[in-house]
């Protein structure tokens, strides 16, 4: 009987330090950092979106770029803004920013039309 006992205490006592290494281990993980998450963004569009619903494919879904702060390489992501109109916008602002995206027209090579095709994409803000 006392063998059994003993066997026992051993397996009770392996069961609890396995349960507190265990608690430690995992506590240390995400205590006081939290748990770590990593995305990964791809760039082959779903199947069934279509241009309209995810924007330009330079852009990503939502985002919306601000005249008076963006650089060069952002703003020629725009749809049919290139290094050329991106780098006369820059110029514009730093003469005089934006006070509203309607300005935009004032660039040269950017009219009323680009104007309506761009205005999802594009802000002000002082």
């Amino acid at each position: 009987m006392k063998r059994r006992l003993r066997y026992g205490q051993a397996l009770l006592l392996l069961c609890t330090a396995f349960l507190i290494a265990s608690a430690v281990l995992l506590w240390s993980d995400c205590g006081a950092g939290g748990w770590r998450v990593t995305t990964q963004r791809s760039d082959a569009p779903p199947a069934a979106a279509s241009e309209e619903e995810e924007g330009p494919a330079g852009l990503l879904p939502g985002e919306v770029i601000n005249l008076n702060t963006a650089p060069v390489e952002d703003l020629s992501r725009l749809p049919g803004i290139g290094e050329k109109r991106a780098q006369a916008i820059v110029d514009r602002r730093t003469e005089r920013p934006f006070g509203s995206v309607e300005e935009l027209v004032e660039v040269e090579g950017i009219g009323q039309a680009t104007l309506d095709r761009l205005r999802p994409y594009i802000c002000v803000t002082p």
